[in-house]
C-alpha cells in the first residue's frame, strides 16, 4: 500500500504500521516528503530566482525545526538537551570543533528563528569554508553545506535505527512514533 506520508489521509485509506521497518520508513518518507523535497526545490531554483534568497531565513527555520523534531525520535522530550544531543550525534559526530557550538546553535539561531523570526548572534554566508565557524563570538552557517550536512544526519540516523544500533534507541524511537502518529499504529 502507498503512503501519502499525511498521516490523516493515511489513517483513513487503512494505513496500519505494526513493526518497526514499516515505522522508519513511514517517518523517512514523511521527512523526505515535507522537509528534504521541498528544500531541494528551493535550492535548485535559487540560482534562477533570486526572489528566493529572501527565503534563507525560513529555510535555516525549516532544517532546525526538522532537527528539533527528529532530536524527540531519538532523545525524547527535554528542552534544548535533545537538540543539542542530535547536532553533537549526527549533524557534526566527527568534528568535536563543530559540535562544541551546539549550545550556540541552539540558542542564537533554532531559538531565535523560532520565538522571535530572526537570529541573533549568527549569520548566514554563503562562503562553504566558513559554515559552523565562530567569528567574533558570531556562528556562521553556510546554508548549502547546512541542508547537505542535515540530509546526511538524517541518513545517519535512520540507519542507526534500521541497523538496531542499541535497544534504547529503538525503543526511544518507536515509543516517540507510536505518540505522534497513534492512529497509524
Amino acid at each position: 500500500m502507498p503512503f501519502h506520508f499525511y498521516p490523516d489521509y493515511d489513517q483513513k485509506a487503512g494505513v496500519k504500521l505494526a513493526n518497526l521497518d514499516e515505522k522508519l520508513t513511514y517517518l523517512k518518507g514523511r521527512t523526505d516528503k515535507i522537509l528534504v523535497k521541498p528544500l531541494e526545490e528551493v535550492f535548485r531554483i535559487r540560482g534562477c530566482n533570486r526572489a528566493i534568497w529572501d527565503l534563507n531565513i525560513g529555510v535555516c527555520t525549516l532544517i532546525c525545526e526538522g532537527i528539533s523534531g527528529l532530536s524527540t525520535y531519538y532523545c525524547g522530550s527535554g528542552r534544548g538537551d535533545k537538540f543539542k544531543n542530535f547536532v553533537k550525534d549526527y549533524l557534526y559526530p566527527n568534528d568535536p570543533k563543530k559540535a562544541g557550538y551546539a549550545n550556540l546553535f541552539w540558542e542564537e539561531v533554532r531559538c531565535s528563528l523560532s520565538h522571535g523570526l530572526y537570529i541573533q548572534r549568527a549569520s548566514i554566508e554563503t562562503d562553504h569554508s566558513k559554515h559552523f565557524s565562530v567569528v567574533e563570538d558570531r556562528l556562521i552557517l553556510d546554508l548549502e553545506t547546512l541542508f547537505t550536512e542535515f540530509k546526511t544526519s538524517c541518513a545517519a540516523f535512520f540507519n542507526d535505527i534500521s541497523n538496531r544500533k542499541s535497544s534504547a534507541l529503538v525503543e526511544m524511537f518507536e515509543s516517540r512514533f507510536d505518540e505522534v502518529f497513534p492512529g497509524l499504529v
